[in-house]
């Protein structure tokens, strides 16, 4: 089994969207303070994964597993959750400028959808 047959850890998949916006599309660093009252377990996250998970819990990338707000990173991403997080990665640097949009879309997560403030559902 190689690398690509490997099921990816929530861990990874906080380290890979966050690389991605940094990286390809200049996305800043965001403010974490605050962060560790919003994550249930966030004393147990895996020191060299917690700037990851701090910038995409505060950009908005990835939420808590239940209604504690716990990460739980080394559990298994499912194509569920990797399919909720690329849009909002889509939306994180939208140019108010070319869509009429502001710049960061409030949303909020409602069962396994993404709601957008205004109604649209993802």
């Amino acid at each position: 089994m190689n690398d690509w047959d490997v099921p990816i850890t929530r861990y990874e998949i906080a380290r890979v969207m966050v690389r991605v916006l940094n990286n390809l599309i200049q996305e800043p660093e965001v403010s974490t303070a605050g962060v560790d009252t919003l994550i249930a377990d966030y004393a147990q996250i895996a020191p060299n994964f917690k700037a990851y998970v701090d910038q995409a819990y505060m950009k908005g990338l990835i939420t808590g597993m239940d209604t504690q707000g716990t990460f739980a990173g080394d559990k298994t991403g499912t194509r569920a959750e990797a399919a909720t997080m690329t849009p909002r990665a889509e939306f994180i640097n939208l140019k108010p400028e070319e869509n009429g949009m502001p710049a960061r879309l409030p949303f909020f997560t409602f069962g396994n959808s993404v709601l957008f403030k205004g109604s649209t559902f993802f």
